[in-house]
């Protein structure tokens, strides 16, 4: 199901990328039209759209299908000056193949013409140029949807958060587990190395469940979902649980090259939040109210009651059953900063045997 609507979203979002590139494709058009380059037809109108569809079409399918997913994943990770430089020239070598194709075959069979190198000598280098411009405008837009999430900045476009609204929404907050003694152990360049790592692979998690990250802080994510979306199929629950999964797959990895497997500590809530801009010269969304401070404090009190997951049973009993993993009820817990108790449940492996918490320790939580 999940799956499903991650494959659904990719196909959207090219969809809209191959119906901007033929738009582009024919507002070029027009625009030499306009300066005497020749005459607008239908013919020509036509062939500003098959250009702009057939490089955008090409390119979008690259960096949905192959970049952003996990096949992308070393080329994601060079040095930023080398993925600029690699992805210009590759682009500008597409482009120009894809215009020269399609115009010197257009150009061949035209009967007035029939010489199909006279694109190439007169107008393939302009065209390129401002195939790449329209290209560089779509991939900052991507950028920009990856570095502040595709909601968010429609939502900063459109004057959403100028003023504070409600919402209601999840929160689940995950850090990675004995982070100091990590870095005792590796040093602050190793330990921002594997932290990085991990970060890095849970992304793709994330990006499975539908989720957002909103920040990053130290070694913690913060992942958030409107309150029906992550509620649908329990895809914030089981997004936390193939979380701790992936890290156990990749633990041999991780091992043979940091020396040590990381975990991960979690703690998941939802509930009513307020949202607003804040900041002036750089803009974040930002959230308050008890949910997200209740979710921060049970993904602390997870390292007291030795859980890797806590979330409270209200919230529980309206998630399905995930197969493989069994749910354990705690009782109330006193959380710190909050005046009564929570009840909460935690979800474990079905193969393993959670300790139960010492007599008095959930009260300690705090």
């Amino acid at each position: 199901m999940d799956g499903f609507h991650c494959l659904r979203g990719k196909l959207t979002a090219l969809a809209w990328i191959v119906a901007g590139g033929a738009l582009a494709g024919l507002v070029y058009v027009a625009l030499l039209a306009n300066v005497g380059k020749f005459p607008f037809t239908l013919q020509a109108a036509r062939n500003g759209l098959i250009n702009g569809a057939t490089i955008t079409g090409i390119l979008g399918t690259f960096e949905i299908f192959v970049w952003h997913a996990q096949a992308g994943a070393p080329l994601r990770r060079l040095p930023f000056p080398v993925r600029v430089a690699s992805k210009t020239l590759v682009y500008g070598l597409v482009i120009a193949a894809t215009l020269t194709t399609y115009n010197t075959w257009l150009l061949a069979h035209t009967v007035e013409v029939r010489d199909p190198w006279l694109y190439i000598r007169e107008n393939l280098a302009r065209d390129t140029l401002f195939s790449m411009a329209v290209v560089l405008l779509f991939q900052f837009v991507m950028q920009m949807r990856r570095l502040i999430g595709g909601r968010v900045l429609t939502n900063i476009v459109l004057g959403r958060y100028t003023r504070p609204r409600e919402e209601t929404r999840l929160f689940l907050f995950v850090d990675i587990a004995d982070s100091t003694a990590i870095a005792h152990r590796l040093g602050d360049l190793e330990t921002h190395a594997l932290i990085s790592r991990v970060f890095f692979d849970l992304d793709a998690v994330i990006a499975r469940y539908g989720g957002e990250v909103h920040r990053y802080v130290g070694d913690q994510v913060v992942v958030t979902w409107p309150l029906e979306a992550g509620m649908a199929n329990g895809r914030c629950l089981r997004c936390a649980l193939e979380m701790r999964r992936l890290l156990e797959r990749r633990a041999l990895w991780y091992r043979r090259r940091f020396g040590l497997a990381p975990a991960v500590r979690a703690g998941l809530n939802g509930g009513p939040v307020v949202a607003g801009e804040c900041g002036d010269a750089r803009i974040e969304i930002v959230y308050f109210g008890d949910t997200v401070n209740t979710a921060a404090r049970l993904e602390q009190t997870a390292k007291a009651l030795d859980r890797w997951l806590l979330l409270p049973t209200t919230l529980a009993d309206r998630l399905p059953g995930v197969p493989g993993w069994r749910r354990e009820d705690l009782g109330p817990v006193m959380l710190k900063g909050r005046d009564t108790p929570v009840t909460l449940c935690a979800f474990e492996p079905e193969a393993e045997a959670a300790p139960a918490p010492a007599p008095g320790r959930a009260a300690a939580a705090a």
